[in-house]
């Protein structure tokens, strides 16, 4: 389906409203990481250095770089190390515990806010980060896409970098050439995610999102304004996700997309309504294909 007015795709949150926006896998190899993706039948967006305001106001590089599988709904973010900063060394520190998902992105509608009631509630937090990059308008003209980054500290959100964040300039990333992919793909679903102990993740994320779960036998459903991340212990996800997903509990295992025709990914293992395909080393985490309308209730 062609999309005239790729900027339809981003809906922005209103008031305390949450979306799922985005996952990010952690690579050593962007060029390898970009070849797997594009055999299973993505379109890939161009490498892109981040940068951030330095001490003085100039932007310099955050040490890292990424490209995208961008969506309709949302987008799958490949970053790999570039420099030994504090950003590149984050990263380098996560792909040596395993390579592969360590990012959930949620769109909210003010990213100060949002750092502010985090704090309130007692989760500690770094500064709302002004990031940058460098893309391509489909003039050729280049064009700069900005976001306000609101992250957590660690160790409070041990299963991964989950952060929040707003889209300044949605026109740069959602560009028609890029969301029109071969294997059909449309919109991010959610993730799954592994817990050491559900009951206080659940209780945890719960005050972060300020969602209550849905129970569901030895799992945790948050289901968000757009989107949904399913929790559940190692013994559940290895029953879940049917896939190598290299992913070390705790951490995030599997991201869920839709697809009009999830029959186009090559090399599925089919359960229940969902196609997983394994990514593999060059990626990391298990990829789950599934109808548009499927809920990732649907999972258990």
């Amino acid at each position: 389906m062609a999309v005239s007015d790729p900027t339809r795709c981003f809906v922005r949150p209103t008031d305390d409203a949450i979306h799922l926006d985005h996952t990010g896998h952690w690579l050593v190899d962007g060029d390898n990481a970009r070849d797997t993706l594009e055999r299973l039948g993505f379109v890939v967006t161009p490498f892109s250095e981040q940068r951030v305001p330095g001490p003085d106001g100039e932007l310099i590089s955050a040490g890292t770089g990424n490209q995208c599988v961008m969506l309709e709904q949302g987008y799958l973010e490949f970053l790999t190390p570039l420099a030994d900063t504090p950003t590149g060394l984050e990263l380098k520190r996560g792909i040596a515990r395993y390579q592969g998902l360590h990012i959930a992105a949620f769109e909210v509608a003010d990213a100060q806010r949002w750092h502010t009631r985090c704090e309130t509630a007692g989760y500690a937090q770094a500064d709302v980060v002004d990031l940058r990059r460098m893309v391509s308008a489909p003039s050729g003209e280049p064009m700069e896409a900005r976001f306000s980054v609101a992250r957590s500290r660690p160790p409070g959100m041990p299963e991964g970098r989950f952060q929040a964040l707003v889209h300044h300039t949605p026109e740069a990333l959602w560009q028609s050439r890029y969301i029109q992919h071969p294997n059909t793909a449309e919109g991010l679903l959610g993730i799954v995610v592994m817990v050491e102990d559900l009951h206080e993740a659940s209780r945890r994320y719960s005050n972060w999102f300020d969602v209550e779960p849905e129970l569901v036998g030895n799992a945790a459903l948050f289901s968000l304004d757009r989107g949904a991340v399913l929790m559940a212990s190692v013994e559940t996800v290895s029953q879940l996700v049917p896939v190598d997903h290299g992913a070390l509990a705790p951490g995030i295992a599997a991201v869920v997309i839709t697809a009009a025709d999830p029959g186009c990914f090559p090399g599925t293992t089919t359960q229940g309504p969902v196609s997983w395909v394994e990514l593999g080393s060059a990626l990391g985490g298990g990829l789950g294909v599934v109808s548009p309308g499927t809920s990732l209730l649907s999972l258990l």
